[in-house]
């Protein structure tokens, strides 16, 4: 769950989330993940998204604040943001760092 995320409430149709990384039943830590939240042509929440507005705003109601939640969402291995760690082809978690 994310809270308190600017443009979560009705606008935005992708986030930046970090999440656990789980490859099977293999954890691999937290990362971070380009994340759908809608669709782009309905505005259609995804399936396993659930969002929702923060309420009111001490002087700033207009601020489109709000609340993700996630249940059980599985996201592409296209949207790892994996500088330095990522999984391979073979669908094999790898570590740059360790590499070196």
């Amino acid at each position: 769950m994310k809270f308190w995320i600017g443009a979560a409430a009705s606008t935005a149709t992708v986030t930046v989330a970090w999440a656990q990384l789980y490859i099977g039943e293999t954890c691999y830590g937290v990362h971070v993940f380009i994340v759908p939240l809608r669709d782009e042509r309905t505005h259609d929440l995804l399936p396993g998204i659930m969002i929702g507005d923060c309420g009111p705003k001490n002087g700033a109601n207009e601020v489109d604040n709000g609340f993700i939640m996630f249940d059980r969402v599985r996201i592409p291995v296209a949207n790892l943001l994996n500088k330095l760690s990522g999984v391979d082809s073979e669908g094999k978690f790898y570590n740059k760092c360790a590499n070196e």
